[in-house]
């Protein structure tokens, strides 16, 4: 279950596509609202580029390293940490919960796992990722955060 109690959609290969055009026309694309949105934002930026086009991952890289100013990128993170908090604090399935069931040595019925918060901790690590990518440079050059 995600953040707002509802039921996370499943994992899927997200066709390479900007990752501007995944999110809707009157948003901006860092204005995910839902760990839903987070997990579309960081999957999509692992997809593999069209031909012809800019990686996905590299115009995420674009828009972290525009975010106008510290005040931006600390919303940003704050809303992530609200969005995909729970998962990150949440602790890791026992032996018992990943291992499949069954009466000879682990064969037989496997046991249902969620992976919501296994995709939310990736989610994160690839925005962070991206994010040190884009931004810390440009600090440690003395530039302004977008500029």
């Amino acid at each position: 279950e995600g953040v707002s109690g509802a039921a996370m959609p499943p994992r899927k290969n997200v066709a390479a596509a900007p990752v501007a055009a995944l999110v809707p026309k009157d948003k901006e694309p860092l204005d995910f609202e839902d760990l839903a949105g987070l997990l579309k934002l960081a999957e999509a930026s692992d997809a593999a580029p069209a031909e012809g086009e800019e990686a996905p991952r590299q115009t995420l890289k674009g828009l972290l390293g525009a975010l106008p100013d510290a005040v931006a990128q600390e919303a940003l993170w704050r809303r992530i940490l609200d969005t995909a908090g729970e998962h990150l604090r949440s602790p890791p399935p026992s032996a018992s919960q990943r291992a499949p069931r069954g009466e000879d040595e682990g064969e037989g019925e496997e046991v249902p796992v969620d992976d919501t918060p296994a995709r939310a901790v990736h989610a994160v690590a690839t925005l962070l990722a991206t994010f040190a990518e884009a931004v810390l440079p440009a600090a440690a050059a003395g530039r302004a955060p977008g500029g």
